[in-house]
């Protein structure tokens, strides 16, 4: 029996500023404790009623199918309310810099939430739009069947938005430098994202000049304008077989137009001598799993 639920602990409850009743199957409603900062009341499939707890910073509501609506919680910085099936809004939490409403398939829209920092609201298939974060930088909104565009996310640097066949356009993101999306949406890196190309994985790309030089032709190609400027749905309408062809095709005339380019004996030397240790590296680990056969043999 938890806390909540055992009479004989109320003062107890009452005292606590941080209660897990997680798990328990015979809470429905959460009493009113003043001093409570963090409440741990995942998998509480009974849950109803959470009332408006002043000081509470931190909500751990995740499974609470039977949850159709929070309060208002003027302290609260962190809130997990992932799988709550049922919780329909989610009120202004001015404070909050940290959601995950994974799973929220009856949530259709977020409020304003100024501070906020984090926010994953993967596989919300009720989601239509996301408002104004000015502050957010994390942003997972994978599997969000109904989402059709993003917001302008000034200071957004993390955002991995795969698996929405709706979005067919990324807003302008000066600020990101981790980018996880599906093939049609349309992202010209060059003109939204510098930072995004000043991260270490896009620098070692850029300094593989055959490549560079393969997607500097992509971009200069008719076939690429035609791309950015199309109506939405560009994946829909680019089968995987043509832009194959079409990669093929650029891939063929940068080979046809590239130039020798001029060679490093210095970096020729120390890629050879990388190459080198990476053989010997593979030939030992070879050597021991082949040992490893012949001893369980």
């Amino acid at each position: 029996m938890c806390i909540l639920c055992d009479p004989s602990r109320r003062a107890e409850a009452e005292a606590a500023t941080r209660i897990n009743v997680a798990m328990c199957q015979v809470v429905t409603t959460i009493p009113f404790l003043p001093n409570l900062t963090v409440l741990e009341a995942y998998g509480c499939r009974n849950l109803v009623t959470i009332p408006a707890l002043p000081n509470l910073t931190t909500l751990e509501c995740e499974g609470c199918t039977s949850l159709v609506q929070l309060p208002v919680l003027p302290n609260l910085t962190r809130l997990n309310c992932s799988e709550c099936r049922n919780l329909a809004t989610i009120p202004v939490l001015p404070s909050l810099l940290a959601l995950d409403c994974t799973g929220c398939s009856s949530l259709t829209a977020l409020p304003v939430l100024p501070n906020l920092r984090s926010l994953l609201c993967k596989y919300c298939t009720s989601l239509v739009a996301l408002p104004v974060l000015s502050n957010l930088r994390v942003l997972h909104c994978y599997g969000c069947r109904l989402l059709d565009h993003l917001p302008a996310l000034p200071h957004l640097e993390y955002l991995t938005c795969y698996g929405c066949p709706l979005l067919a356009v990324l807003p302008a993101l000066p600020s990101l430098t981790h980018l996880t999306c599906d093939l049609w949406i349309k992202h010209p890196l060059n003109v939204f994202y510098p930072k995004f190309l000043a991260t270490q994985r896009l620098q070692r790309w850029h300094r593989n000049t055959a490549l560079r030089r393969r997607f500097d032709l992509f971009r200069s190609a008719p076939q690429y304008s035609a791309y950015l400027s199309g109506p939405g749905h560009v994946g829909h309408r680019l089968a995987m077989g043509q832009f194959r062809a079409l990669q093929s095709n650029v891939e063929a005339a940068a080979a046809a137009a590239a130039q020798p380019a001029a060679v490093d004996p210095a970096a020729n030397a120390e890629l050879e001598r990388r190459q080198g240790v990476r053989r010997r590296m593979e030939q030992d680990h070879k050597e021991q799993e082949k040992e490893k056969q012949q001893k369980r043999e």
